[in-house]
């Protein structure tokens, strides 16, 4: 259904301007310059807020911008259209490192044609506590699948990936090895 590594281009996936929403530092595609202790490793390409690595000090590439008006960087990131029609369930799986403020926002949601959430809610929230400092790729939710809900089985629906960041010296969320698979009842 969808397998993206992100490896060879954007696989597609956008970071749409959202009137009165986004704000501060966008979801980008490419490499992370990963040349010191402080950032990412990345051995390919990835979508992430605000690509680059702590330099010392000197500017903010790689952090995401808090200069705005309201002090916070608020981005949302979403994949190609998935065709559900004909799928009794379905499920995500992605790779995320994750460096933000405890109070930041990291969600995925479900949303279907019209841009409008599926569920309840989030399907997946990462776990942010304290200063969270987690450089390193790991498989979302604990490597757990993240089941898709009901009501979006039978539509072509989109995976939202959205950030709201408002700590200083944060690197952000690093997305990559983004897989939707159909599963068995």
């Amino acid at each position: 259904m969808l397998e993206e590594s992100f490896d060879l281009d954007d696989g597609g996936f956008t970071a749409p301007l959202i009137a009165g929403v986004t704000e501060g530092t966008l979801w980008e595609w490419g490499t992370a310059d990963s040349d010191n202790s402080f950032g990412v490793t990345v051995s390919g390409s990835c979508w992430a807020v605000g690509l680059g690595s702590w330099d010392g000090g000197n500017g903010d590439a790689g952090f995401y911008d808090i200069s705005n008006a309201s002090n916070a960087t608020t981005t949302y990131l979403r994949s190609t259209p998935i065709d559900l029609s004909g799928i009794a369930g379905a499920e995500l799986s992605f790779s995320e490192a994750i460096d933000a403020e405890d109070g930041d926002m990291a969600e995925v949601y479900l949303i279907d044609a019209n841009d409008a959430i599926i569920g309840e809610g989030p399907i997946h929230t990462a776990t942010l506590s304290g200063m969270s400092t987690s450089y390193s790729w790991a498989a979302a939710n604990g490597g757990t699948p993240i089941a898709l809900p009901a009501a979006a089985m039978e539509q072509t629906v989109r995976i939202e990936w959205r950030f709201t960041g408002s700590g200083t010296d944060y690197l952000g969320w690093y997305i990559d090895d983004v897989v939707v698979r159909e599963t068995t009842p």
